[in-house]
């Protein structure tokens, strides 16, 4: 006997609201926090050392030492740093150094419209804002992987290099003319505002944070990881985070040598006009914002660590028309060589960020973010030194080749196997955990 059985289609079900979409609303206001500093931040980048100049008279090694105190907190201070982004002040922290931030850049604007500045005024005051912004960076770094999903790290981490590029491009685009129409002051006031919005923005998102924070630390109670208070342990047991953290840092080394000789080989060598690299600059902008909107459609086609590799691939071709620019057609080869160079540089650091943060611990993502970070200002530093040393040894063109050939290696190193790097990966489940405390 047959029996007809009428076959109805499965009940849809709609996703509640719940925990997950909590979290990525939260992540979503971190975003738009960052938007909004990083345009104070790029505004105040292009009027204090404008103010130096016009007001103060500063000469080019004045200026360039505003730009390098900016770089000692995150260079010094990164590892401490990193150690209370994991801890449970985390999110205290964030929002004291923007607070922090905020006061040191609203007290130079104030001294800037009185005429009262001086250039240790200048100097200490940015150093105390860049202290303060490296405590909130980090926190930020060991906070966003715990708001988000492993899964949604990759476009997670592209929304957030896509806000940080869209505030480039609108601080670049006005800072003249506001400088010009306004006073320098007035900008240097806007990014002080622009910490009490980020910070505002994350008290909003308190207790979802403290949630995501408290998960991650009751799942590290229980997990096995190296003993250790700075990650280094971590790094040395790890060979996917050894690899990468490795990568970066080849590349910051090559990438300083080339940046701290880029502009003399471009006026000097090429005899480019001002507007022709400001139209570059521009043009890098643009693709940096492509390159971050089109990652999220790249990674889910290809896979987060293949875009990385190709990537990584086209940023070393990329650099190698800087030299070959030389021989000829220099402003047609650096406009094509800063497209794609924005382009891929920004896809293969969000690829590097999504595996690091995915290679790590969740209790231990400020630790390694700490290293990331100073191992990179580490290596821009030495690069930058080398610089200087192979621009007296050599042409400016040689030693720009020599920063291409330095950044080449770092592709060898990103697809050299785990295996040549510190322990197997089978000793990770072996070591033995030991609490901070914190």
């Amino acid at each position: 006997m047959r029996f007809n059985t009428l076959r109805t289609a499965p009940p849809r079900t709609v996703p509640r609201r719940g925990r997950v979409n909590l979290f990525r609303t939260a992540f979503n206001r971190l975003i738009l926090g960052e938007g909004i500093s990083s345009f104070g931040t790029q505004l105040a980048i292009i009027a204090v050392p404008s103010f130096a100049v016009r007001v103060l008279g500063a000469s080019p090694s004045e200026v360039a030492f505003i730009y390098a105190v900016q770089w000692l907190p995150p260079l010094l201070l990164s590892l401490h740093a990193g150690r209370l982004a994991d801890s449970r002040w985390q999110l205290w922290i964030m929002v004291i150094a923007d607070l922090l931030a905020a006061v040191a850049t609203l007290l130079l604007g104030y001294l800037m419209w009185r005429r009262s500045l001086s250039f240790a005024g200048i100097y200490g005051l940015t150093a105390l804002s860049a202290l303060a912004g490296t405590f909130y960076a980090l926190g930020s770094a060991a906070l966003t992987p715990r708001l988000i999903d492993a899964a949604e790290r990759a476009r997670g981490n592209a929304d957030l290099a896509a806000a940080r590029a869209v505030a480039d491009i609108a601080a670049q685009s006005s800072a003249t003319k506001l400088i010009t129409v306004a006073t320098g002051a007035l900008v240097v006031t806007l990014d002080g505002v622009s910490f009490v919005a980020r910070a505002a923005l994350v008290i909003s998102i308190w207790p979802i944070a403290r949630t995501a924070c408290q998960r991650a630390r009751r799942s590290g109670r229980n997990a096995v990881t190296l003993p250790g208070h700075t990650g280094l342990q971590i790094l040395r047991s790890n060979p996917k985070l050894l690899k990468l953290l490795g990568c970066q840092s080849v590349m910051g080394a090559g990438g300083g040598l080339i940046i701290g000789l880029f502009l003399v080989y471009a006026y000097r060598d090429l005899r480019l006009l001002p507007w022709q690299v400001n139209v570059m600059l521009a043009i890098g902008q643009v693709f940096a914002l492509l390159g971050a909107i089109s990652f999220k459609r790249t990674a889910a086609a290809f896979g987060v660590p293949a875009t990385g590799y190709c990537g990584l691939t086209a940023w070393i071709l990329a650099l190698w028309i800087i030299p070959v620019a030389h021989f000829g057609y220099s402003f047609p080869l650096l406009l094509a060589y800063e497209a794609i160079f924005s382009f891929a540089s920004t896809a293969c650091l969000i690829s590097i960020t999504t595996q690091r943060q995915n290679a790590t611990p969740s209790e231990y993502q400020g630790r390694i973010a700490s290293w990331s970070v100073g191992l990179g200002y580490a290596a821009m530093v030495f690069g930058a030194l080398l610089a200087a040393g192979l621009g007296h040894l050599c042409t400016t063109r040689g030693a720009i080749a020599a920063g291409c050939a330095i950044s080449t290696s770092a592709l060898l190193l990103l697809i050299a196997p785990d295996r040549w790097y510190g322990l197997p990966q089978g000793e990770w489940s072996k070591a033995i955990r030991h609490d901070d405390g914190l």
